[in-house]
């Protein structure tokens, strides 16, 4: 983003059903990168459960910054490699978690680490484990299937540097 133009502006679309609790977060500077905090809530409004896979109840999506008129990833979360049980999110209940982003710049010896130098954009979430109990199984990174599937992106909302 240039200097003088300020942070873009998004509106809330209620359409999704990941939602964020604000449209602007601002990123701390740290020593080996940056960090901010996401709270959203999840309401369930499909026809099925909605199943996240995990390891030991980690259920953090990764975030995608739009670049023209697309969404790519730019940060995934360290998650460790087992199999627990599922989670499902049955039609009309809610989930509510905050997502801890911790980043550094990429090309650094520090994991996770941003995919693009510039960390400041429109930002959305995007639960890549999610998948619906009446579906054979999602495929992480699939950004046809973001898209195509609502049910598991959130609102745009904007990340700054302060």
């Amino acid at each position: 983003m240039a200097a003088c133009s300020g942070p873009p502006e998004v509106q809330r679309d209620p359409a999704p059903l990941l939602q964020t609790s604000a449209l602007t977060y601002t990123f701390e500077r740290h020593d080996f990168g940056y960090s901010t905090t996401i709270p959203y809530t999840y309401r369930n409004e499909t026809d099925a459960d909605v199943i996240l896979d995990h390891c030991d109840g980690d259920v953090r999506p990764l975030l995608q910054i739009r670049r023209g008129d697309r969404w790519v990833d730019q940060w995934h979360p360290f998650m460790d490699g087992c199999s627990s049980p599922p989670l499902s999110i049955a039609p009309g209940d809610e989930y509510a978690d905050t997502l801890r982003v911790i980043g550094a710049p990429p090309g650094s010896n520090v994991t996770p680490a941003f995919v693009f130098e510039d960390v400041e954009g429109v930002y959305r979430l995007y639960w890549f484990q999610a998948r619906l109990s009446d579906s054979d199984s999602v495929v992480p990174g699939e950004e046809s299937g973001a898209a195509e599937l609502p049910w598991r992106v959130s609102n745009a909302f904007v990340l700054q540097l302060p």
